[in-house]
């Protein structure tokens, strides 16, 4: 019974703590009454002039401690035992005119939070833009197109350009995204916008900080399953895990538009409130904590878009010409050496789904220290070029021992060590991009 009678105790202190700078602060500023019908309608309005967005960005921070969680009964699915954990996301959304542009960012550390341990980078893209038809019989009308994007850490950018069935009058291109916001591209937004209602566990208010400005909080404490205490076994030992939420979304009156909301943000912290010997923390030890932000933006005419040109790329059905050859170079000339490549693109696609393009690997190549070396493709070969695959396209160097050789308006290689074999991959990317990975054979 004193296990129970202590999580009794801990979300009363917990939700009068709830009194946070968000509360505190709106606590300055007039109270609204009838507060779930009027602040329905403001989520009504805001759904409704999402079609004046132009700007959307949503980020979330997700850490894992697993300092006070030593049997890891909190940890992320599939998480690694005994590790901290960092996730940070950024997806952006622009709408211009004529341009639907998605970008996504995520960084993923796993390790010991000192001097060890792996960061992930990926980013995608996931755009949608117009361009003439390259068929006739389509007089004053364009064509949707799809571009997806991937790089995985050090790998070179994948684009890939799709095109839809999708054929809008020139006219109305400007208007186009911002009239199918709510339609065709809803869930691009990876964030929803609801209201939250007041429950017996979450308190709900709503503040006017001006006629043209309204302020939503919410707050929520609840009880999640103890977990076991490490120093004491036992269920009656076991440690109170309380899990607190806090938001806050940010409404404003905007001029010629009406009321949308520009911000919102969350916090959810999970923490254990007790000492292992059950004792009550002055503050709670937190294990896990998420952090979700977003922002919207508004105009009241599209955004022209003046960034990088899109250009259509379009996919190569010719790979014999890609094939490559590695080459030494001595006093001037290049010589073709003995080594093969092997064409792995089905096997590397289906490690790498996100591929497009074509891949070849170079098994147990044998290089030297006095040797100058570089690749090219059969096309480049064969028009008297042999160093469009070298130091310059090398983006994974096997434990840095390859080097630039150092002679100027060439884009030559070498090792530092005679005693290693290497497995080359060279990936041709649909963009038309060349990347150069090494390894050490096995």
């Amino acid at each position: 019974m004193k296990k129970i009678s202590l999580l009794f105790l801990v979300a009363p202190i917990l939700l009068s703590g709830c009194s946070c700078s968000n509360n505190n602060e709106s606590h300055r500023y007039q109270a609204i009454n009838d507060q779930q019908s009027i602040m329905k309608e403001y989520y009504s309005q805001h759904k409704s002039n999402q079609s004046s967005l132009t700007k959307y960005t949503y980020t979330v921070s997700s850490s894992y401690d697993p300092t006070y969680d030593l049997f890891n009964e909190l940890a992320p699915v599939g998480h690694t035992l005994g590790l901290f954990y960092e996730l940070n996301y950024e997806s952006n959304i622009s709408i211009y005119s004529g341009y639907f542009i998605k970008k996504n960012v995520e960084r993923l550390y796993v390790g010991n939070k000192e001097n060890v341990g792996s960061i992930d980078t990926i980013e995608n893209g996931n755009s949608y833009w117009f361009r003439k038809f390259d068929e006739e019989g389509h007089d004053n009308k364009m064509q949707l197109i799809h571009r997806t994007e991937k790089k995985e850490n050090d790998l070179a950018n994948v684009v890939i350009d799709q095109k839809t069935d999708v054929e809008v009058d020139t006219a109305n291109i400007s208007n186009y995204f911002a009239n199918n916001i709510n339609t065709e591209f809803e869930t691009e937004f990876e964030y929803q916008l609801h209201q939250p209602i007041s429950t017996s566990t979450r308190q709900v208010s709503a503040y006017s900080k001006s006629d043209n400005e309204v302020v939503e909080v919410y707050s929520e404490v609840t009880n999640l399953t103890p977990i076991n205490n490490p120093l004491k076994p036992g269920d009656e030992y076991k440690l109170a895990v309380v899990q607190k939420t806090e938001g806050e979304t940010t409404f404003k009156k905007l001029e010629s538009i009406g009321w949308a909301a520009t911000s919102f943000k969350e916090t959810i912290a999970t923490s254990l409130v007790t000492d292992y010997e059950l004792k009550l923390l002055e503050s709670p030890h937190v294990i896990k904590k998420d952090e979700t932000t977003v922002t919207f933006s508004y105009s009241t005419t599209p955004v022209p878009y003046s960034d990088e040109t899109f250009i259509y790329h379009s996919d190569d059905t010719n790979p014999d010409k890609l094939k490559p050859s590695l080459f030494r170079y001595d006093n001037g000339a290049h010589y073709p050496t003995e080594y093969e490549p092997k064409d792995v693109t089905k096997e590397y696609k289906i490690l790498h789904p996100e591929f497009s393009g074509y891949a070849f690997q170079f098994d147990n190549v044998k290089l030297f220290t006095t040797g100058l070396y570089s690749f090219a493709t059969k096309e480049d070969y064969d028009k008297g070029i042999y160093e469009t695959i070298g130091y310059k396209e090398l983006s994974k160097n096997a434990g840095g021992t390859l080097i630039f050789a150092g002679i100027s308006d060439h884009n030559l290689f070498t090792t530092l060590t005679d005693s290693q074999a290497y497995e080359f991959l060279i990936l041709f990317s649909s963009t038309g991009t060349k990347t150069l990975i090494a390894h050490f054979h096995k």
